[in-house]
């Protein structure tokens, strides 16, 4: 494969008390040189001390979306010390878990430092969004009615999705139910019980739209102009495809695209596309249906207008 983001996303804080979503769980943790509490919503089930002697020298907790777990680790009186955290049936763990599944990713061209106070002061969505899109596949699935407060945000816009930042989001990728900072947003009533975890895996399946759209194989059909470049891998499709886009000046470059089995399928490219080279040989038009062969990787590129 050609298409590859090279980038590891791992976000950190030297913030004492930041909370930060752990993957693959329920749980929120917000993180101390000395303690480790365990929240499920807003209600604490679980403390977890650590044997460390204050004061902490480089203190740092970062979420690590390769391994799917939180790192905490720092130089305390005693000794440097590092902890791992995973989830654990009823809280946290300390003992490695199955590997994290393959998800897709994203990359919208920035490639800045990943220490999160830094990008909160920024408050680019090119930095932002790609940690949000990885680690909304990562958290555990929780049905409930979520429609006011900042779910009311939750709209396929760089309006919508900045607004949601700014109101949903609290320490290192922590969605919250209401604007606890009080900025004035004006936002319907929301049951104060809900879990406001929802904005993570239901906000990386809007920033998917804005690029891909899954029931009709639309390709960027609504690429804003604030993400001119990118890349976006691993898609999954429910007809058993795998695709991997990249793109440049708000127009498609190259495509990758991988079927488990036997298919002819109908891509919808951007409406100015008429006509594409496929591996390298031949060109075929938009219109045209794609004939794919099990486990064939096919590389889509040279697209013209």
């Amino acid at each position: 494969m050609i298409i590859k983001i090279a980038e590891k996303l791992r976000p950190f804080t030297h913030q004492p008390g930041m909370k930060v979503p752990l993957p693959g769980s329920k749980w929120i943790l917000q993180v101390f040189p000395t303690l480790i509490k365990v929240f499920d919503g807003k209600e604490v089930v679980q403390d977890w001390p650590l044997d460390v002697q204050g004061p902490v020298k480089d203190f740092t907790v970062q979420l690590d979306l390769v391994k799917g777990c939180v790192h905490v680790f720092g130089q305390a009186q005693n000794g440097s010390f590092r902890k791992t955290v995973y989830p654990g049936e009823s809280g946290i763990s300390f003992a490695p878990t199955e590997a994290s599944k393959s998800v897709e990713r994203l990359s919208l061209g920035s490639h800045k430092s990943q220490n999160w106070l830094g990008v909160t002061r920024r408050g680019d969505l090119k930095e932002i969004l790609p940690v949000w899109f990885q680690l909304g596949q990562m958290i555990s699935r929780i049905d409930q009615d979520s429609s006011g407060g900042t779910f009311s945000l939750l709209k396929p816009d760089v309006e919508s999705l900045t607004r949601l930042w700014l109101a949903g989001f609290e320490g290192l990728m922590t969605p919250r139910i209401e604007d606890t900072d009080l900025q004035g947003f004006n936002l319907p009533p929301v049951d104060p019980s809900l879990s406001p975890l929802p904005l993570l895996s239901d906000g990386w399946k809007v920033i998917r739209s804005l690029f891909f759209k899954e029931e009709t194989l639309a390709i960027l059909p609504h690429v804003p102009k604030e993400f001119h470049c990118g890349r976006l891998i691993g898609l999954q499709t429910h007809n058993k495809l795998t695709i991997n886009i990249e793109w440049s000046k708000k127009q498609l470059r190259r495509m990758e695209v991988m079927s488990q089995e036997d298919s002819a399928l109908k891509l919808l490219f951007p409406k100015e596309l008429k006509s594409y080279r496929i591996e390298k040989e031949k060109r075929i038009s938009t219109d045209n249906f794609l004939e794919l062969e099990k486990g064939k990787w096919y590389i889509l590129d040279n697209f013209r207008k």
